[in-house]
């Protein structure tokens, strides 16, 4: 669920237990969570079925003879099967009547013409998107069951709408982590088509489809969108699917899921295009803390210190911030990690995988520093004060329009600009899945376990010299947390400039034992050294678009990397650069490599990777190759 809510009350009642269906979608982790909330002195016994992996579909068909092949004793056997019991008992009871079953799943059409009316009278101001009360009927209510009636614009949701609305293109996945507001993207195309007075048919995983139009808005009594296939047979007609596998009309179909291969296996063999949601930055959930009723009883000390574990995951940084057993399944999973996860491509074929609580999907975003990747041209003339500012500058004061101009995104004739002016053209904007841990805690808590259990898999895994496939992107970050490591420990590191092969005396880097500091702005970054003189080595925790990897005041930046290229994020860095370094000194650039590596990287200047205007202080600038030989002892 997402984060993106607004209330009338900030009072907590008891959170209810989680029904029948709930429990049986659970996987094997979210299961173990579970019972051990309601089941006490037993945890041996359910951690054995979650050993064998048994998940919330499997749960309910245990009986007393399956729990005693697991090796599970009577006592305890009786205990789950009563508990089993109880929840299928009240399943029964509400699937008494299956026409009251059918009804009470759907919606009443008059409440329905009034959500519609919502969305066309719906307003954005600051960020938010304002509907009337009448929404929440189809939005539904929070964990406290205060009402939603408003939505958290994230940048994502005007560039990700206009990618899709100024495209001839008509199919389209919107995928991402669980949990970072998905489902209320697909609210804000629904007040984008609402403003259009356009037809979309919506449909949402366990609900019956809605058709909203001029002339009728209607939800079926039964799930079968093929009684709106005279809609979905129109060109102009929006398919908006929530959760679920679509089917094939001739409409505009926008799948919003999560990763989950049951959604789209057969959706994406009709040739469909795939953007990735980023997860939320820190700034974005101060935002929305600030900004969202529901939130404000929140600190900000307490919901920085759950990003810092879950990092941008908003269900549990902000929605179930003081929900206990939500708060429990980061730690679980962490305990239950396995090498599978070093193979681990950022999709399930059911359910939502404990493991994106410790992987997170990262993609190519645009920024506002308008960071195009771009590395270090030696042959291009060196470029004028100004010139380098106006890069720096340009896309600053990124400001989402009011509502009239964000609806017109469906009318191509009239397009409004949400974000950087030439983002039409740049329709690769998140298309790249990169896979990175949640946070500092999750890396460094699951490389702790990896190194326990599996020590020489993971030291091979990095070191491995193939090259980059679908799990490079996590062999990747693996590599740079163990860089992280060996580099904070100190020693001599064989460094030669980037532009030649490397020489016997050549001078080795030597680094000192250091002091780990994370931050996620350079407001946040300090002096050097610690009180007690030991140097400071500062890690950033933005996930999507970084310009460096780590950095040590006042003029080294390293930059982590497995590939045979590693484009530089130029005006991001040159934030750094002028805020940080001093104007008389070197500014050291250090591709850290592993030994597979160290002695072919260079400069590449091929298309979208050079950096076309040299700033001022590209005088100063220097690249290096860093070799990172990684032993069994640095595991």
């Amino acid at each position: 669920m997402s984060s993106n809510v607004a209330s009338s009350s900030t009072s907590v009642p008891v959170i209810p237990l989680p029904t029948f269906e709930e429990v049986k979608g659970y996987n094997a982790v979210e299961l173990n969570v579970f019972l051990k909330e309601r089941l006490s002195d037993i945890d041996n016994h359910i951690d054995t079925l979650t050993a064998e992996e048994v998940k919330g579909s499997i749960f309910f068909k245990l009986t007393y003879e399956g729990l005693k092949a697991y090796g599970i004793p009577l006592g305890a056997s009786t205990m789950i099967v009563n508990l089993i019991n109880e929840y299928k008992g009240r399943y029964k009871r509400r699937k008494i009547d299956d026409e009251e079953e059918i009804q009470s799943d759907n919606y009443d059409n008059e409440s329905l013409e009034k959500v519609w009316k919502a969305f066309k009278e719906a307003t954005i101001d600051d960020n938010v998107l304002n509907l009337s009360n009448d929404a929440s009927y189809f939005l539904g209510v929070d964990d406290y069951g205060n009402p939603i009636s408003t939505i958290f614009i994230r940048d994502c949701y005007l560039d990700l709408s206009k990618i899709i609305f100024e495209s001839n293109r008509s199919r389209w996945r919107i995928t991402g982590n669980p949990g970072i507001g998905k489902t209320f993207f697909g609210y804000y195309l629904l007040y984008i088509i609402a403003k259009a007075n356009r037809t979309v048919v919506y449909h949402q995983h366990h609900r019956s489809p809605i058709l909203f139009s001029e002339d009728k808005v209607y939800c079926s009594k039964v799930d079968d969108i093929h009684l709106f296939k005279d809609y979905l047979g129109k060109n102009d007609t929006w398919y908006i699917v929530d959760a679920r596998e679509p089917m094939e009309f001739r409409g505009k179909t926008i799948l919003v899921c999560s990763p989950q291969t049951t959604y789209y296996e057969t959706f994406d063999s009709l040739g469909i295009n795939v953007r990735y949601m980023p997860v939320w930055s820190l700034a974005e959930i101060d935002i929305c803390r600030d900004k969202i009723d529901i939130f404000k009883h929140l600190t900000k000390e307490e919901v920085r210190t759950l990003h810092y574990k879950w990092g941008g995951i908003p269900r549990f940084v902000l929605f179930h911030a003081r929900n206990y057993n939500s708060q429990k399944q980061l730690d679980a999973a962490i305990t239950e990690v396995e090498k599978s996860i070093m193979y681990f491509v950022g999709e399930t074929s059911s359910g939502n995988s404990a493991n994106h609580n410790l992987v997170h999907i990262c993609t190519n975003v645009p920024v506002k520093e308008a960071d195009q990747a771009e590395e270090v041209d030696q042959e291009e003339e060196a470029g004028q004060e100004e010139e380098a500012r106006n890069i720096q500058n340009k896309g600053k004061g990124r400001e989402i329009e009011g509502s009239s101009t964000s609806a017109t995104l469906v009318n191509s004739a009239d397009l409004a600009t949400s974000t950087d002016s030439k983002l039409a053209d740049k329709m690769s904007y998140y298309s790249e899945r990169i896979l990175e841990f949640a946070s500092d805690y999750v890396s460094e808590m699951v490389i702790n376990k990896l190194a326990e259990k599996h020590k020489q898999e993971l030291l091979d895994f990095v070191n491995s010299s193939d090259d980059l496939n679908e799990f490079g992107s996590l062999r990747g970050t693996m590599f740079e947390r163990l860089a992280h490591r060996k580099l904070l420990r100190g020693g001599k590191f064989k460094v030669r400039p980037i532009d030649r092969d490397f020489k016997r005396n050549d001078p080795r880097l030597v680094l000192n034992n250091m002091e780990k500091v994370l931050f996620s702005d350079i407001d946040d970054i300090g002096d050097a050294t610690n009180t007690s003189g030991t140097t400071k080595y500062y890690i950033p925790t933005q996930k999507n678009n970084k310009s460096f990897d780590s950095f040590i005041p006042t003029n080294k930046f390293f930059q982590m990397t497995i590939a045979e290229r590693h484009p530089i994020v130029k005006s991001g860095l040159e934030k750094y650069i002028r805020g940080i370094t001093r104007p008389d000194e070197e500014i050291s650039f250090y591709f850290v490599l592993p030994e597979t590596r160290f002695t072919t990287y260079s400069i590449h200047t091929t298309k979208k990777t050079v950096i076309n205007k040299k700033p001022a202080w590209f005088g100063r600038f220097k690249q290096y190759a860093l070799e990172l030989d990684l032993k069994i002892e640095d595991i």
